[in-house]
């Protein structure tokens, strides 16, 4: 965000000739360098998570040489199901899960410290973190939850998965309409969460195996309990 030159520097380099400081030639320099700079940047800012994933390999040279503090990073997991994301979609998925078959992914230090407390295996980071994904062995999972809306992290993900030959992990998205699930379909998605829909279909079904409505005052008491 700082990579380019600010416009003020053209209103310097014009005062700097009118006093006769700076010649026609170094003006013309630096309002080259403006233009270019601030056109590259609005690109580079714009598609930054792209630029990263192409690059990020390539900028470990930068990365300091001492031994650092131990962190998540210096641990791999290998769990049948991964659930990226733990804030309320995804802590109700959680807690239907066996604790010993699940890895939590989540960059929200809240969310990792709480689901830690509760006996849980959590990374700390995103998902679309070339390391992480790494850690977390995504393509040797046999389910993948995503419960993040985020359009563009989705995508990446069933695009890693979808180049896994053997064995490729189910995997199950969340989608905030019904163009973006359309699209997660055709990437390959097992399963996309529409909440309106997903939550129409549950209470549905609830209702139609419980013509009693006696089940309606369990799922109360569950509810609460997660509020």
């Amino acid at each position: 965000t700082v990579a380019q030159i600010s416009e003020f520097s053209l209103i310097l380099a014009a005062l700097g000739m009118k006093l006769g400081h700076l010649d026609g030639n170094v003006v013309s320099l630096i309002t080259g360098v403006g233009i270019i700079t601030i056109t590259v940047s609005s690109y580079l800012v714009l598609y930054s998570e792209k630029v990263f994933g192409k690059i990020s390999k390539h900028l470990s040279i930068f990365e300091k040489k001492a031994k650092k503090e131990e962190s998540a990073y210096d641990f791999e997991f290998r769990k049948p199901i991964i659930l990226i994301g733990a804030h309320r979609v995804g802590r109700n998925i959680a807690v239907h899960l066996n604790k010993e078959d699940l890895l939590i992914i989540d960059f929200d230090p809240n969310i990792v410290g709480e689901m830690k407390r509760r006996g849980y295996a959590v990374l700390f980071g995103d998902i679309v973190d070339e390391e992480i994904a790494d850690k977390s062995n995504l393509e040797s999972s046999r389910l993948v939850i995503c419960t993040s809306p985020d359009f563009e992290d989705n995508m990446r993900i069933l695009s890693r998965i979808k180049s896994v030959r053997k064995n490729k992990p189910k995997v199950i998205v969340r989608a905030e309409n019904e163009l973006d699930a359309k699209d997660f379909y055709k990437e390959g998605a097992d399963y996309v969460i529409i909440p309106h829909l997903t939550s129409g279909q549950y209470i549905g079904k609830t209702i139609a195996v419980d013509g009693e409505l006696k089940i309606l005052e369990q799922l109360k008491k569950k509810d609460l309990k997660l509020i």
